[in-house]
């Protein structure tokens, strides 16, 4: 019996390399993934800050009488929320939670579709049209200690790596509270985003529950996924 593809990290060698000889090239990117040793502590603080943000967007949907999840996207090169959002399904089918954030990244970008009161205030050196008004005022009160919105638009012309954007989600971080549907998670590779958290896995989840689809080969954009970050919070909205 000989392994039809080479073993990527040394758990897989060591099992291999009993049954037939083979080389051995460590990918030291799949070693901390496998390992869970690919975040450093201080970025490990971040993820869950964030995604705190994320739990409390939810819970503001409850005075919408909506289900409590939520989301926010955040910008990695700059540590900034740049959009947040919340279930809207009462005004909408396809108003979930990481579609209405989707659609706030749009608006710092001047686009979007759906008119949910934005915040349009002026800052020098960020654009917070990715909030609402009110949710903007509700989340920087609770988390004060963290950045929020987006860097000014650029066009590609100005850009100094445009494999960084400006395109929706292109090198951003998501973070939601639940595990997204499968129009959701496929609304993400559309979107460009780089990495997707979550908190708690759903009964329709297209990320690990009924599908992965960000593994599939024929798409021509896939994204890394992380479960379970703040799960027991996540469980209790």
């Amino acid at each position: 019996m000989v392994a039809e593809i080479p073993p990527k990290v040394r758990k897989q060698y060591e099992v291999v390399h009993k049954t037939w000889p083979c080389n051995f090239h460590s990918n030291k990117y799949l070693e901390k993934l496998s390992t869970n040793t690919l975040f450093s502590e201080k970025e490990l603080r971040a993820h869950a800050a964030f995604m705190s943000v994320a739990i409390d967007a939810a819970k503001y949907a409850k005075q919408f009488r909506e289900d409590q999840v939520g989301a926010v996207i955040v910008d990695p090169k700059i540590n900034s929320i740049v959009a947040a959002g919340f279930h809207r399904t009462n005004e909408g089918p396809c108003r979930h939670a990481v579609m209405v954030a989707v659609d706030n990244v749009a608006k710092t970008q001047n686009g979007g579709r759906w008119n949910l009161n934005e915040a349009h205030i002026f800052k020098e050196d960020l654009n917070l049209n990715g909030f609402s008004t009110d949710l903007l005022g509700f989340l920087t009160d609770k988390h004060r200690a963290l950045r929020f919105g987006a860097a000014w638009f650029k066009g590609k012309s100005d850009l100094e790596e445009p494999a960084d954007g400006p395109y929706l989600c292109t090198g951003y971080y998501v973070y939601m509270t639940h595990e997204p549907c499968i129009m959701c998670a496929m609304g993400l590779i559309h979107s460009r985003a780089k990495r997707v958290f979550f908190g708690v896995k759903t009964a329709r989840g297209g990320l690990e529950t009924l599908c992965k689809i960000h593994t599939v080969k024929d798409l021509n954009h896939h994204y890394e996924v992380f479960g379970g970050l703040l799960e027991q919070r996540c469980s209790e909205l």
